[in-house]
């Protein structure tokens, strides 16, 4: 069957004139350059893919953990608000009436956290007011 088919393959050829020969080849050429670049460019951007699909599952892993870290600390500061608030509650509860503080107590504990975070605790004022 193949021999047959390179028999007709020669015949064919053996008829085409020699002015067509350069032409074929440079067919060939072009031809053969395409099919491989278009091959090369299949298998570049395969791994392209690959890396990419790596990339992305560690960046989903790393974006849980971000998450839980997150959810932790946002739990963590609404109970240290929710404590502060109670603390300032019981103080105010604690005054005479009129020595209580004009402030809501909910403000009240939330300026005492923004004097913590500032670092601002050495004050007799703070002592006094964030107890």
């Amino acid at each position: 069957m193949i021999f047959a088919w390179f028999t007709a393959a020669r015949l064919f050829l053996g008829r085409v004139p020699e002015i067509v020969w350069p032409v074929l080849a440079l067919a060939a050429i072009v031809g053969g350059v395409l099919l491989w670049d278009r091959w090369d460019d299949a298998q570049v951007v395969e791994k392209i893919n690959r890396e990419r699909a790596a990339a992305s599952a560690q960046a989903g892993v790393e974006s849980a953990e971000d998450r839980a870290d997150r959810v932790r600390v946002d739990l963590e500061n609404k109970q240290a608000r929710e404590l502060a608030i109670a603390r300032a509650e019981a103080s105010e509860a604690a005054k005479a009436p009129e020595a209580r503080s004009t402030l809501s107590a909910q403000d009240r504990a939330l300026n005492c956290e923004r004097l913590r975070q500032a670092g601002l605790t050495g004050g007799a004022k703070y002592k006094e007011l964030c107890r």
